[in-house]
C-alpha cells in the first residue's frame, strides 16, 4: 500500500513537472527586470541632400535562421510602419525593388535561457538602399563592399548592432524571445529613422 503511495506520488510529482516544462515553453508570461546595452553604429553615404521620399514602399528581408530571425521581420515591419506606409516582407531582396530596400542579416543570436536568469547576445548586420538596388543592400551585409554612392544609388546606408540582454525574474521561453526582439526594433528603428535624409514626417 505505502509503496502505491509512493508510486502514485513521484507519478504526480512528473506530471506536474511536464506541465511546469510546457507552460514555460510554450506561454507568453513574464515579471521581470531587465538590463539590455546596445552597440549601434550607422555609417550614410548620399549625393547633396538627397532625401528617401516618404511615399516610397519599402520592401524588409531579414537574412538568418532561428525563433529570432522569424519573428524580426514582423516586429520590424510594425516598428518602421511610422515612416513607411507600404511595407513588403520578402525572403530575398529584389534586384530592382519600385521602392526601397533594407536588408538585416543576423549573424548571430545566442540566447541562454532558463526561467530565472536568462540573457542573449545578438549581433546584425543592415542595409538600406534607397533606389530599391536590393542587390547591393544584401551585397553591403554579406560581403565587404565600401559605402559609395553611385549615379544609380544616390542614398545608402549600413549599420551593425550588437545588444546584450541580462534579465532576472521569471519569464517563459516564449516571453524572452520577444522581449529580445522588441528591445532589436527599438535600437534598429531609432538608428535608421535618426539617419540624416530619413527624416520622419511629424
Amino acid at each position: 500500500m505505502v509503496s502505491r503511495r509512493v508510486t502514485l506520488g513521484v507519478g504526480l510529482f512528473a506530471l506536474a513537472l511536464l506541465f511546469a516544462g510546457l507552460a514555460f515553453a510554450t506561454t507568453d508570461f513574464h515579471a521581470m527586470e531587465s538590463n539590455t546595452a546596445a552597440d549601434v553604429t550607422v555609417g550614410t553615404a548620399r549625393a547633396t541632400n538627397t532625401t528617401v521620399p516618404l511615399d516610397r514602399p519599402l520592401q524588409l528581408v531579414v537574412l538568418g535562421d532561428g525563433p529570432v530571425a522569424a519573428q524580426l521581420g514582423p516586429a520590424l515591419s510594425n516598428g518602421l510602419s511610422p515612416r513607411f506606409a507600404d511595407i513588403e516582407l520578402a525572403d530575398e531582396p529584389a534586384a530592382a525593388y519600385p521602392g526601397a530596400v533594407l536588408v538585416v542579416d543576423v549573424e548571430e543570436a545566442g540566447l541562454d535561457y532558463d526561467p530565472f536568469s536568462p540573457t542573449a547576445d545578438v549581433v546584425l548586420e543592415f542595409a538600406f538602399v534607397g533606389s530599391g538596388n536590393g542587390t547591393r543592400a544584401r551585397q553591403f551585409v554579406t560581403e565587404d563592399q565600401l559605402l559609395v554612392i553611385t549615379n544609380r544609388d544616390r542614398y545608402v546606408l549600413k549599420g551593425d548592432l550588437a545588444l546584450r540582454d541580462e534579465s532576472r525574474g521569471i519569464v517563459t521561453l516564449p516571453a524572452y524571445r520577444k522581449h529580445v526582439t522588441e528591445r532589436l526594433v527599438e535600437r534598429l528603428s531609432a538608428s535608421l529613422l535618426d539617419a540624416p535624409g530619413m527624416g520622419v514626417e511629424s
